[in-house]
């Protein structure tokens, strides 16, 4: 009989296995063996030298600091799914969700392998300094290929996360009634994917502001940064689509059988034949009018509309400096 899949990522199992706590796997295997692998690539290069000088030294750190939280924030979104899909089963009949592609060592290393073939091109070709040669800049490289197995498993977390969000709100849900919540009980979806794009911003803010300081300043590079950030709004709403759908729905069909109540109750005003309205149509009509203007208070977006206004002003912050790096190289400044 084959054993169940444990639930967590491979990282986790690996540091199970060894009997090693969270934070001391992640220390050693996130930062000790990435900083022996490039003190290694450096000396076998004779480019230890050339690494200070250049400023690219400086980035060490920072790049540690990416790896340790590279793996907290997949260990968190992992949690977190895992969180929402059972609290998406008290909304749909406790219908199961598989999250097993989530701990999949395969697809993890599909991600690690297509990102990988996909930015360290360009990070080997316009990134090092040209005064290097490629098997040079290979050799360096080879610290980041091993320390982009955490980054890129952080992509599939956090894409699966994504993923997982959308055809969730897919389904047929029973919502909450709007005398509870605004949201229709949605809102933990809403926030999910926002703690999923700070994960994101942040992972990458750690990344790519230290890059621009130690000079990774060539135009395909920094067009790179741009897009990773200016993307995240998108990637914040695109999962919840389906959910607005669900809440949009919800409301047009609370305000349908409302308009109806209200159509019934004008038309006895309208047929009576007397100087007086009967005051319980009086009463009724106003609490219609309660109810009708509660309605128009449920959310069309599964959040609060100042969350969004707040990651915005963050995201654009961040990026304003990666633009203003590419106007200063574009005009050579």
């Amino acid at each position: 009989m084959e054993r169940p899949r444990p639930a967590s990522l491979w990282f986790e199992r690996l540091y199970s296995s060894l009997r090693l706590p969270f934070w001391a796997g992640a220390l050693i295997f996130g930062c000790i063996i990435f900083l022996g692998i490039l003190v290694a690539s450096a000396l076998v290069t004779g480019l230890m030298g050339f690494m200070v000088d250049t400023g690219i030294i400086y980035f060490v750190p920072f790049a540690m600091v990416a790896s340790l939280f590279s793996q907290s924030a997949s260990r968190a979104a992992r949690r977190k799914i895992e969180q929402l899909k059972d609290y998406a089963g008290t909304l749909s009949g406790d219908r199961e969700f598989d999250l097993k592609p989530l701990y999949s060592i395969r697809n993890t290393l599909v991600t690690y392998v297509t990102l990988l073939a996909l930015i360290q091109p360009v990070y080997i070709l316009y990134g090092l300094p040209p005064t290097l040669t490629l098997a040079e800049r290979i050799v360096l490289s080879s610290a980041f290929f091993y320390w982009n197995l955490f980054i890129n498993t952080f992509v599939w977390v956090w894409a699966y996360a994504l993923y997982s969000t959308n055809r969730i709100g897919g389904l047929s849900l029973n919502l909450k009634p709007f005398t509870e919540d605004r949201s229709l009980g949605l809102k933990p979806f809403g926030r999910f994917s926002l703690q999923l794009t700070g994960l994101y911003v942040g992972l990458f803010a750690i990344i790519v502001l230290p890059n621009i300081a130690v000079g990774f300043s060539s135009l395909p590079l920094l067009a790179l940064f741009a897009a990773l950030f200016l993307s995240a709004l998108i990637f914040f709403l695109l999962p919840l689509i389906p959910l607005r759908r669900q809440l949009l729905l919800a409301k047009r069909e609370l305000l349908r059988r409302i308009g109806t109540r209200y159509t019934r109750a004008f038309e006895r005003i309208d047929s009576s034949t007397g100087g007086e309205v009967d005051q319980k149509i009086v009463n009724e009509l106003t609490a219609i009018d309660k109810i009708q203007r509660d309605v128009q208070q449920i959310y069309t977006w599964p959040f609060d509309v100042g969350i969004v206004v707040r990651l915005s002003v963050i995201i654009l912050s961040v990026t304003a400096a990666v633009l203003a790096r590419i106007i200063q190289v574009a005009l050579q400044l």
